[in-house]
């Protein structure tokens, strides 16, 4: 309560700081000229400024202020705006994200994945990934809706472009800047139901060459439900009826004592986050500048992230601080990022709570020959992760139990020519070469472009892209009690699960070809096309072994060992999209339609369980079900006077199919195998200008109270009524 009042103070502080100076000429998009709506700038397709109808990759954009009027609620929830990128809801406020649909690979995991491990997330270019297993914790993320100028999305293979993990593409969150001299305030804050409130508030100034901005958000969402689902039974009830699935009695720690309460303390709490954020630059020359940036964040929340052998849910908490410097001498760009901090990634659960670092430094360097551009560059990232303060390393109970690291250093090159502004040929390498598994890697990337009129734009895409290994695959050494196991008549031995990661794993990679035709069919209404195939292998996975029954000291152990499996992904696509506007009236429609195929999926983790006569590993070809083959959405906004702004947006994704360990563990079992049906989401916003800098705003989310759950047997979304003011200045 103390937070909350604390940031309404300071939104009402920020608010007068700026009420009753003189109007600027801000504009919002509406306002703005057909050429600035039809041909916004993007950064992350080349690492330079260029048209967006000129990009060479498939990207798709949307600013801060097309964010503002659709009236998302986050950034991730922003990211439905975008074509290309799938979005689901677990609980309130946390989603998972995944570029072109690559979720629930493979399936049957006993690490969800759902914090997809395949896409890179980036802050104005500095890397924001999790080695734990792999991925983006969103709530983590310590910026927020104010502090967003754009977020561009790169969907496809960009590893040459941005190193390791950026495997499926790249979303880069592009902070803002002032660009006149003088104060700069920006605050928003809404609230309603269900028990959501969230707040943002900016404060900044320019100088001749220096400008500085500091920010805060905050977001507090309750659950829609306070029940959990249960595995065992298949019914959802309160978090004291939970069991364990496996031995099927009530969940415990690693001493075998139960602990329900402690890990779920608040069965209410969907999140409860606050972020904070300082941003300094300084302008050396036209070319030359530096830029700092330091923050940090807190959250606690219930999403879904591992299997507990219970339930979805997990309750994940985390403190994390950021540092990066930025330095740009002429064609000199160098930075230097720091990440630190503790999470506890599936509270009560044994294992996942950790201290961790990581340090990320990048110099590239621009050479222009004629026709020719070339940017060699350098790099060198190193993630430390110690859960030794959390648990006893000789008996084995955390994942790593000890600390451990993971580096890679790169050399790149991207080069890049154009003939009379009409055909531009990209290429691009990078070798890593990484301290686990101790070998090169080489990605790269071929992008021819040609600029058939100033009309019509086709392009092609040719690229080979890796994960960067994790600490759970590589360092795993876990022991960690399940249960109880019958070795005879009424005798039950306690059952560890004894798991051996590989430090010799074979990354996985993802083969892409694309073509894509960009078109302006008049000055007011493009379309874009994007058909896409790409290929990933050498997936991991957890492969049970026999139990070894320890007679002599009473206790049972199940082996399972993280493995390169033999399945091969091949997925196919098509994203159409296009902007229309006409006067006050801007529509942005967009789908994608893909199939995805796998090829060698092994059918059971334990292949003595399939053919326990001859040890054969079973494995099936045929439709990866666990993506939907339709999703997509559309972007409509009016200005319906100086005062008055409505938008609609709405997102829809096809039925897809959720396949967890549950299903994997017994072959007669079907209750880990959950069909999620197919839904439609309209939201509305409606915006009301008193005073040129206020707006005062009613928000509607999921405004036709569509309540199917959007991931497997989690919360059901339900419509969200928020009213709220924002000021800008």
């Amino acid at each position: 309560m103390k937070r909350k009042i604390l940031l309404l103070a300071m939104l009402f502080l920020v608010s007068y700081a700026g009420y009753g100076q003189e109007a600027d000429s801000t504009l919002i998009m509406t306002d703005m000229s057909l050429e600035e709506l039809m041909n916004v700038q993007v950064v992350s397709a080349s690492k330079k400024s260029e048209s967006v109808f000129e990009a060479p990759l498939s990207i798709g954009s949307v600013s801060g202020e097309e964010i503002q009027r659709a009236g998302a609620t986050s950034i991730v929830e922003a990211l439905r705006l975008i074509p290309g990128i799938l979005v689901t809801e677990s609980t309130n406020g946390n989603y998972q994200v995944d570029i072109r649909g690559l979720n629930n690979t493979p399936p049957g995991s006993s690490i969800n994945n759902v914090a997809n491990s395949i896409s890179l997330v980036m802050i104005d270019n500095r890397p924001v990934y999790n080695y734990f297993n792999g991925g983006t914790f969103w709530e983590t993320i310590p910026v927020d809706l104010n502090d967003v100028e754009r977020i561009e999305v790169v969907r496809g293979a960009s590893s040459a472009l941005y190193g390791p993990n950026a495997a499926a593409g790249v979303i880069n969150i592009i902070t803002k800047k002032i660009d006149k001299k003088g104060l700069y305030a920006a605050a928003n804050a809404q609230g309603g139901n269900p028990s959501t409130y969230i707040g943002n508030a900016s404060v900044g100034y320019k100088f001749n060459k220096f400008d500085f901005i500091v920010s805060g958000n905050y977001q507090s969402r309750q659950r829609t439900e306070t029940d959990y689902y249960n595995w065992a039974n298949g019914r959802k009830g309160p978090s004291d009826s939970i069991v364990s699935y496996a031995p099927g009695g009530p969940l415990v720690d690693i001493n075998g004592q139960p602990n329900v309460s402690t890990r779920y303390p608040d069965p209410k709490n969907a999140m409860n986050k606050y972020g904070y954020n300082a941003f300094l630059n300084y302008s050396i020359s036209e070319k030359s500048n530096v830029a700092l940036s330091f923050g940090g964040q807190e959250s606690k929340v219930q999403k879904v992230f591992t299997e507990n052998l219970a339930t979805p849910l997990s309750t994940a908490e985390s403190s994390t601080n950021y540092a990066d410097a930025r330095l740009k001498l002429n064609n000199w760009n160098t930075m230097v990022a720091y990440q630190f901090g503790t999470q506890d990634v599936a509270r009560g659960s044994n294992g996942y709570k950790y201290n961790f670092n990581t340090v990320d430094i990048v110099t590239e360097y621009d050479i222009n020959v004629k026709n020719f551009t070339f940017k060699p560059g350098l790099s060198y990232r190193s993630a430390t992760y110690d859960d030794s303060k959390y648990a006893s390393i000789e008996k084995g109970e955390g994942f790593i139990n000890g600390s451990k690291n993971l580096t890679n250093g790169a050399v790149s090159l991207r080069a890049e020519y154009k003939l009379k502004e009409k055909l531009k040929i990209i290429a691009a390498v990078r070798v890593d070469q990484y301290n686990h598994p101790d070998k090169l890697y080489a990605s790269y990337q071929f992008a021819p472009s040609y600029k058939i009129s100033d009309r019509h734009f086709v392009r092609g895409n040719y690229s080979r892209s890796y994960r960067g290994p994790n600490m759970y695959d590589t360092y795993n050494s876990s022991s960690i009690l399940v249960g109880s196991v019958q070795v005879a008549p009424g005798v039950f031995f306690p059952s560890y699960a004894k798991v051996t990661g590989d430090q010799n794993l074979n990354l996985l990679s993802i083969d892409l070809f694309e073509v894509g035709y960009r078109s302006k069919i008049t000055d007011n209404f493009h379309i874009e096309l994007d058909v896409f195939h790409q290929t990933a292998q050498n997936f991991t996975y957890l492969v049970g072994q026999p139990n070894q029954v320890d007679l002599a000291n009473g206790k049972v152990t199940i082996p399972q060992t993280v493995e390169n499996i033999s399945l091969r992904m091949i997925q196919d696509g098509v994203t159409i999209s296009a902007n229309y506007v006409l006067n006050k009236f801007q529509f942005k429609p967009f789908v994608t339609i893909q199939t995805t195929q796998l090829q060698n999926m092994p059918q059971y983790r334990n292949s003595v369980a399939s053919n326990p006569t001859n040890n054969i590993t079973v494995t099936y070809n045929g439709e990866h079900k666990g993506s939907p083959s339709v999703f997509g959405g559309a972007y409509v906004n009016y200005k319906i006077s100086r005062k008055f702004n409505a938008n609609v947006s709405m997102y829809y994704f096809g039925s897809y199919q959720y396949n967890n360990i549950y299903s994997q563990l017994n072959t007669n079992q079907s209750n880990g195998i959950v069909d999620i049906p197919s839904k439609f989401l309209l939201n509305a916003r409606v915006g009301y200008k008193p005073v040129e800098k206020l707006e005062l705003f009613v928000n509607l989310r999921n405004a036709l109270n569509q309540t199917s759950f959007e991931f497997a047997q989690t919360d059901k979304t339900v419509l969200m009524f928020l009213v709220g003011a924002s000021f800008k200045y």
